[in-house]
């Protein structure tokens, strides 16, 4: 099913099954379905196929991320952005204190597979990544609301889809199927809010990108994750 309000890491429906929705993008940039900042026409595209329930079976997405809120250049950066935004009418949400950037969404698992999930990545090595951000762009959640948010640099795309597909390898290496790989989803971002349908994207993400020219002059060594359901947070490890 499609949202009727914009999901947040508070407000994701994490207990019942649900679909993320962003913008498909047009082109590729390290595997990535991808748009350039030019286009400024928002189209759909979906991460989470509709979760299948049963009596004896229910799944659940469980979205592991990153907290980016801590990171004092990248909030500063940020909030300017949520500031020129909000010059525009109708934005619903912002994140300025919940950004995250989502290393993978885990769709539609049981919690028996979360268990397992959670015992493989704890034994997976993985080493701090460096992120850097590029520019704002848009995608469409659904009819009622726009998600505006910052694409990772096509550097740390690489890198941080490196990460994730050693996770996804460890997984369907243990037995866990991986239906909807992390290539397969949108590229890596951090939202900076919800905004109306109606809103005025073509004059604002200019606006926004003119204002903000680089979020991030150093790098932000990302060093743990945390699964928002069940909860787990995870941390680098040799």
């Amino acid at each position: 099913h499609r949202r009727s309000r914009p999901p947040t890491p508070m407000s994701r429906n994490l207990l019942t099954p649900g679909v993320v929705v962003a913008c498909l993008l047009i082109g590729t940039v390290d595997g990535f379905p991808y748009r350039p900042s030019a286009s400024l026409t928002c189209s759909s595209y979906v991460d989470c196929e509709t979760c299948v329930n049963s009596t004896d079976l229910v799944r659940y997405n469980g979205f592991s991320i990153s907290f980016l809120h801590a990171f004092p250049e990248f909030k500063e950066s940020a909030t300017r952005a949520i500031e020129v935004l909000k010059e525009y009418k109708g934005v619903i949400h912002d994140m300025r204190n919940e950004l995250h950037v989502t290393f993978q969404y885990f769709c539609c698992y049981s919690l028996k597979e979360y268990e397992t999930i959670i015992q493989v990545l704890e034994k997976t090595p993985w080493e701090p990544v460096n992120i850097s951000f590029s520019h704002v762009e848009c995608w469409n959640g659904n009819k009622d609301w726009k998600d505006v948010f910052v694409v990772a640099s096509p550097e740390s795309q690489t890198a941080l889809l490196r990460l994730v597909e050693s996770f996804e390898q460890a997984l369907m290496a243990a037995g866990v199927p991986v239906p909807r790989t992390r290539a397969q989803q949108l590229p890596f971002h951090s939202s900076l809010a919800y905004v109306a349908a109606d809103f005025d994207v073509a004059t604002a993400i200019p606006a926004v990108n003119e204002a903000v020219p680089n979020f991030t002059a150093t790098p932000l060594q990302i060093t743990g994750f945390d699964m928002l359901f069940p909860p787990h947070h995870f941390q680098a490890h040799g």
